[in-house]
């Protein structure tokens, strides 16, 4: 159940930059 909160953090960071 963690990876789906570290996958929009890590697709976040992305969308970020």
């Amino acid at each position: 159940m963690l990876w789906i909160r570290i996958g929009v953090v890590f697709v976040e960071f992305i969308f970020l930059f």
